[in-house]
């Protein structure tokens, strides 16, 4: 029996070795046809160049359609508060020709070899933590603001408490991984904000959340059936 087994085992490991190897090799072929899915799905209000297609709508294709559906206006001012290498930053100033500043909140500087804001016009880096640095702008000032730094319970509350007053009547507050299984504390502290101020949050593609802030501000909206 124990050499009926080696028999019959032997041609399935060299079948899986086949197929793990197959696999491997078409590798890039999967990923240019994922790439195919058409790319109004991916970002809504602005093409994609092709050195941006992408097979999955991320936090900054939402955010594109966020400031360019939901924020009228000229001279837009952005927070990105958690900004790492400035990913999503350099995708909205590429994609969003109206923001005139956008202001990269990080405790930590970015690397240079990695950092996607250096010599970027509109980009301004603040280094500092987040409730220190919200304290250097005027209430009412900003456009929208985008969190996704530490994602502690009480480190987002704070973040919130800190940042929804500088929102100009009527402007965005978001952020990043509402839901996400590793980090718990983002929905309960967004839902904990959002009842206390009578906000209506909506969650997004990649687990991006947001609400108009002040909620009052802005009335009726027609829009408010569609997503971002």
């Amino acid at each position: 029996m124990g050499d009926a087994r080696t028999r019959h085992g032997r041609p399935l490991a060299a079948l899986g070795a086949r197929l793990r190897a197959l696999r491997r090799a078409t590798a890039p072929l999967r990923a240019r046809l994922r790439r195919l899915r058409p790319q109004r799905a991916i970002q809504r209000t602005a093409a994609l160049a092709s050195e941006d297609r992408a097979p999955r709508r991320k936090r900054w294709h939402v955010l594109v359609d966020l400031l360019n559906r939901r924020v009228p206006g000229a001279a837009l001012v952005v927070v990105e508060v958690g900004s790492r290498d400035g990913r999503t930053a350099a995708h909205l100033l590429r994609y969003c020709p109206r923001i005139a500043a956008l202001h990269a909140v990080d405790r930590a500087a970015p690397d240079p070899a990695r950092d996607r804001l250096r010599g970027l016009p509109r980009a301004r880096f603040v280094h500092g933590d987040s409730a220190g640095s919200a304290a250097g702008f005027a209430d009412g000032s900003v456009d929208l603001v985008f969190v996704d730094a530490d994602h502690a319970e009480a480190a987002v509350a704070r973040d919130l408490a800190a940042w929804a007053p500088k929102l100009r009547p009527g402007g965005i507050l978001c952020g990043h991984d509402y839901g996400a299984r590793r980090h718990p504390g983002v929905a309960r502290a967004v839902d904990r904000f959002a009842r206390e101020r009578g906000c209506r949050v909506r969650v997004e593609a990649d687990r991006v959340w947001w609400t108009a802030f002040p909620p009052a501000a802005r009335g009726a909206d027609p829009r408010d059936g569609d997503r971002a």
